[in-house]
């Protein structure tokens, strides 16, 4: 689903909605690809890092990675909405491996720029949101350099977006280059660059020449309209809990237009429960499609049962899931994982809903109620 992307890029992706994480590119024509070749050299780029970080030796200029053949690309390859590079940070408390990463997106800019990870996806994230000036958002996030791994290498990263549509990204890495599952030895009990130094790194004012060298997004045709309508995530989590038996504890909630989730504990462990809903055209070709071989319900409905291994998941974990489609296109997706998130290991031998429960939920006429709205 996702394009190979540069450790840059990847940084961006922790800090935003995971669905929102795409390789930039096409439509702009070569006449872009060559504004972006015009601007300033990788070089320049690094000796203005250096200049914020006086006190540090910066090294190994890694160029970005082409997504087909995992080599670094030339400057007339690279996407022009995008320019990112990798280097080597060295201070007298360590190494880190630093990722900077500059974006143009289509503007006015999508909320989801301006948000925290999805801890449904970063169970170790801790993040912090503030709102500077003229609709600019910086977005400070510390987690595992692999989400799944809180023991491992450690990532910080810093992302700064604007309202029209420009973002710097900048990362650092406590570990070495090609294994981020291994921190550096030995682990510096701070980060080598720590996020207030990173937020330094995207609040420089020499990084607008690039920025405005790189072709504004609104240039290109707007993205397609999606064929459904996503609600809204609170409203579904909020009418998930008014659906969960009264034995379960819930916490976490969270979310994205479309997608609700909380975790539920019933003191056996805690267990991930998701929802997924969305408004389609009654009768829409490509939606019934995929409930083919479902049940078909007394009302012309649909609805599917799964039990299998998690595909976002860690060791023995399960996801259980009952996925429904109305005669007039609302589509409710429930799923519960016997662990409080993804990419976790199992907390427990089963999810906390029986299929019985997720059926139920999955069947409340609440979420024609609340598509109704």
């Amino acid at each position: 689903m996702f394009h190979h992307l540069s450790r840059a890029a990847i940084a961006l992706c922790a800090v935003v909605a995971l669905s929102a994480c795409t390789t930039a590119g096409g439509g702009a024509g070569t006449d872009a690809v060559q504004s972006l070749s015009a601007s300033r050299s990788d070089a320049q780029l690094v000796d203005d890092l250096r200049a914020a970080l006086p006190d540090a030796t910066v090294t190994d200029v890694t160029p970005p990675v082409n997504a087909q053949t995992d080599e670094p690309s030339s400057p007339q390859s690279r996407s022009p909405q995008s320019r990112s590079l990798d280097v080597r940070v060295e201070t007298a408390a360590g190494a880190a491996l630093v990722s900077l990463s500059l974006h143009r997106v289509h503007s006015p800019i999508s909320d989801r720029y301006s948000q925290c990870p999805d801890s449904a996806y970063y169970p170790y994230s801790e993040c912090t949101v503030e709102t500077l000036h003229d609709g600019v958002a910086l977005v400070r996030d510390e987690s595992p350099a692999t989400a799944e791994d809180p023991a491992g290498g450690r990532r910080w990263t810093a992302l700064l977006s604007h309202s029209d549509g420009r973002l710097i990204s900048a990362s650092a890495v406590n570990a070495p280059r090609g294994d981020e599952t291994v921190p550096l030895e030995p682990v510096p009990l701070e980060p080598v660059l720590g996020l207030e130094q990173l937020s330094a790194i995207v609040e420089l004012t020499a990084w607008n020449y690039d920025l405005h060298n790189l072709v504004d997004a609104t240039s290109e045709p707007a993205p397609a309209a999606a064929d459904f309508e996503p609600i809204a995530f609170d409203s579904i989590n909020d009418t998930l809990e008014a659906l969960l038996p009264d034995r379960l504890t819930v916490a976490d909630a969270g979310g994205s237009d479309g997608f609700g989730h909380v975790s539920v504990d019933d003191g056996l462990g805690a267990s991930l429960v998701t929802v997924s809903a969305q408004r389609w055209s009654a009768g829409d070709a490509a939606v019934v499609a995929l409930f083919e071989e479902s049940e078909r319900l007394l009302d012309g409905g649909y609805l599917s049962i799964t039990q299998e291994p998690s595909q976002n998941g860690g060791n023995g974990a399960v996801e259980w899931s009952v996925d429904s489609l109305t005669p007039d296109g609302l589509r409710v997706f429930v799923s519960a994982v016997n662990a409080r998130a993804y990419t976790l290991d199992a907390a427990r031998s089963e999810p906390a809903l029986s299929l019985d429960e997720l059926r139920a939920i999955a069947s409340d006429p609440s979420w024609r109620a609340l598509a109704a709205q």
